[in-house]
């Protein structure tokens, strides 16, 4: 035990050592950006600040509003929360609690990696030299903005459980497994659809290799296990999944396939990385930066050589020498075709032009699927390959035969729906069965970060290596100082150093004018602009949502794992800001305040709305300014009866078994814009454009003086600029209608409710038979989508 203690004193000083210089900013400044921990840092905050109330509120976080259960539109961050908590209510200090949180992830990992390994080899310094490898792999590095991404110790102390519940199935074993298993779930969602997916492997694997499936003792045991997992999960999980289903947040397939790993991304690093950052440093972004390390690979092969030389030998007579010979043109003909493969990969192919023949050659992948069915069969033909893959695996313990099944189907899943190679694709990926299949992977949208269960497996094997390099040498001073050396060679390569920080503002660091925010009423409601223009610029928001933490007033902004519609369909409208719609639009949701900021990331917009408030707009009285901040109170003349009479519902007009419609996209489809389904719809599937449009024949002339166009599954997929035709006879067509910067109207009871988004278009009193919507302007983004259509 005492030397157990020196291997968890030196995780904790190296994890220091590791992300240097941050110890000596602990209170005032983060790794890497102020984007996501500026979220998880409110995220806490939020968490201990309602605990302490009772949790009241709890899901209806202040940020997004006027929408409810916006904590649960990210991670909630349950268990970061709990052991934050102390930090938080003694200092105060968000910046603080983030960073001790940061800096045990790095050790927790380490640790349970170390504990897991120690469990397989008995051997503290193949442990501590797979600690090292799962504490710093250059992949941690790439997501130190990720805090919830770090947390990755609770998976090996899970798997660790597991292994001693089959060699002792004692209660103590049975909590330990459910425990980790619920602290992994609880810190990251992402880890605890994975974990779940393995751990269910595992514990099946592992009961059929050991009989313990016959024994109804063991099924008991899992009932228990998934009561104690169920009773501490369940409330988090049934909340997140109905507010996500509400809210229609899933993963677009096409969001899977862009965020998976290609396989030159296993030996993409950092840019920062000290060893490998000037030559892999560029191979990919934050989420493809998976290189696992040469020296961990390394002791994976030293283990899976030594595995190899206990094994029966071959006899070479076993072969006729035309068999032998044969089998030789096969590997040099799959070896050629390899080469071939990585070639259209890399340079994309090749033409040939003979005059009487044409010859190319740009498809990948029916090279790669012929290589693969090739080397299939070169397996199954050869005597010998399969008599050592039934050797290998029946002389393999239980537990090899595991890690080595984690590592490799994590690594396959890592390159989602479809594998791809320098953005070319080779072949279908199992990932797209999990997406269509297992629930809580369509929200799900980074597939490669399954890479971190290929660095479990990974690691377990090293230490293995380790165990079997170590074995070598007699004396205790030999071993450990080969491991010494080893440990340097792990820490070197992984090494990226020093750590990227920003600064973080703090009591006298936050902006003046939050301190005339924190004074509005207790009722109030901020919005702060400019808001960002683009989905992609959501990130623009975090300021906002870190900055409440200390005003604690509600606010429209937010930043988290999903943008409700409601938040997006105001965002874009405030790019129209100020104008009369605009105003009505605030007013309805229930804003009281405008906070207009002219310094930050579009300042020649926060100046111009400025300027504009202050030249045309009195219905807003500036009560605050600090620094090039402005603070103003919005007036309220608000006709609460025309507003009703507005809403007021009028019978639908025309029969719509006679209606037939066509588009210049998607015409089969224009059917279920008009079947009385709102659910059903038409759309064009593709980004608005110039000029597309839908066009409908009622069958007869109908005099009507409203159009509406209905949402409800796509409440973000109203047209903005269009116009509206109307014909009598369909060869004369008259204006009926026009609007460029369209938003709908939302009212604060309704925003949630995507039933009730509507284009509406007021015609007058107008006869027609023949009516056309076309677009005039595009956007870079979103569909045009038809729910419904309505005439009165």
């Amino acid at each position: 035990m005492k030397k157990d203690r020196g291997a968890v004193a030196a995780l904790a000083v190296l994890t220091l050592v590791m992300t240097y210089p941050l110890v000596f900013h602990l209170s005032d400044r983060v790794a890497s950006d102020f984007r996501d921990p500026a979220y998880t840092m409110y995220a806490l905050s939020w968490n201990v600040r309602s605990a302490g109330n009772g949790f009241s509120p709890f899901a209806d976080a202040n940020i997004f509003y006027p929408h409810k259960g916006t904590l649960f539109y990210g991670d909630i961050l349950p268990v970061e929360s709990i052991i934050a908590a102390p930090v938080l209510v003694l200092t105060g200090n968000p910046v603080l609690a983030y960073n001790i949180l940061f800096l045990l992830t790095f050790f927790l990992a380490g640790l349970g990696m170390y504990a897991l390994v120690k469990n397989l080899t008995a051997s503290r310094n193949a442990a501590f030299l797979a600690g090292l490898i799962f504490a710093f792999f250059p992949y941690r590095f790439a997501h130190i903005s990720h805090l919830e991404i770090l947390v990755i110790g609770w998976m090996p102390l899970c798997f660790l459980f597991i292994q001693r519940f089959f060699v002792k199935p004692t209660f103590r074993n049975l909590f330990g497994m459910a425990a980790f298993y619920v602290l992994q779930v609880g810190s990251c969602a992402y880890y605890g659809e994975f974990l779940t997916l393995f751990a269910a492997f595992m514990l099946l694997f592992f009961a059929w290799k050991s009989g313990f499936w016959r024994l109804s003792r063991f099924w008991a045991s899992m009932i228990a296990f998934g009561a104690m997992s169920g009773a501490a999960l369940f409330p988090y999980f049934y909340a997140f999944s109905a507010i996500h289903k509400k809210m229609l947040f899933v993963r677009a397939l096409w969001e899977s396939e862009f965020y998976s790993a290609e396989l030159q991304h296993y030996i993409a690093v950092p840019p920062f990385n000290a060893v490998w950052g000037w030559l892999t440093g560029r191979l990919g972004a934050q989420e493809w930066q998976l290189f696992p390390g040469l020296i961990p690979v390394f002791l994976a092969l030293v283990w899976f050589l030594r595995r190899r030389a206990g094994l029966r030998p071959l006899s070479r007579r076993a072969v006729s020498g035309a068999k032998r010979k044969a089998y030789v043109l096969w590997d040099v003909g799959n070896a050629l075709l390899f080469i071939f493969c990585l070639y259209l990969g890399i340079f994309g192919g090749f033409e040939v032009d003979a005059g009487l023949a044409k010859i190319s050659a740009h498809n990948l992948k029916n090279p790669v699927l012929f290589l693969l069915l090739s080397l299939i069969l070169r397996a199954l033909f050869d005597g010998r390959i399969r008599r050592r893959v039934a050797d290998f695996f029946q002389t393999a313990t239980t537990a090899e035969s595991f890690y080595l099944f984690l590592m490799i189907a994590s690594w396959l899943l890592s390159l989602g729906p479809v594998i791809r190679l320098l953005g070319r694709e080779i072949i279908g990926g199992p990932y797209l069965w999990l997406y269509n299949g297992v629930p809580g992977f369509k929200n799900l949208r980074v597939p490669s970060r399954f890479a971190v269960l290929t660095m479990i497996g990974l690691s377990v094997f090293a230490g293995w290596g380790v165990q079997s390099f170590l074995g070598r040498w007699k004396t205790a001073r030999t071993r450990n100082s080969t491991a010494a050396v080893l440990g340097v060679l792990i820490l070197v390569e992984f090494a990226s150093l020093p750590l990227p920080l920003v600064s973080v503002p703090f009591k006298e660091g936050i902006p003046p004018i939050y301190a005339a925010v924190r004074k509005l009423p207790k009722d109030a409601a901020l919005v702060e602009l400019p808001m960002p223009v683009r989905d992609s610029e959501e990130h623009q928001e975090a300021p906002a949502v870190y900055y409440s933490i200390f005003h604690r007033q509600r606010i429209v902004n937010g930043y988290s794992g999903y943008a409700p519609p409601g938040y997006r369909v105001v965002r874009e409208a405030t790019e129209q800001f100020p104008s009369t719609e605009t105003f009505a639009l605030l007013e309805g949701i229930g804003v009281s305040h405008v906070l207009v900021h002219t310094g930050g990331t579009r300042p020649e917009r926060g100046h111009e709305i400025v300027e504009r408030l202050r030249h045309a707009y009195p219905r807003a009285e500036l009560i605050a300014e600090a620094e090039g901040d402005y603070l103003y109170k919005l007036a309220s003349p608000r006709n609460e009866k025309a507003a009703a009479a507005a809403a007021e519902e009028k019978p639908l007009l025309g029969d719509r078994t006679r209606w037939r419609a066509s588009a210049n996209k998607n015409g089969w489809l224009t059917g279920f814009a008009f079947d009385g389904n709102l659910r059903s719809g038409w759309s064009t599937g593709y980004p608005q454009q110039i000029s597309d449009f839908f066009e409908l024949d009622l069958g007869e002339t109908v005099r009507m003086t409203k159009l509406e166009l209905m949402l409800d599954t796509n409440p973000l997929d109203y047209p903005r600029s269009f116009r509206l035709d109307g014909s009598v006879d369909g060869a004369t067509w008259t204006r009926l209608y026009e609007k460029s910067g369209f938003f709908p109207m939302l009212e604060k009871d309704m925003i949630e409710d995507f039933s009730k988004y509507v284009v509406p278009m007021g015609l007058g009193a107008t006869a027609a038979r023949y009516l056309r919507i076309t677009l005039i302007a595009s956007h870079e983004a979103r569909h045009w989508s038809i729910n419904e259509i309505r005439i009165q």
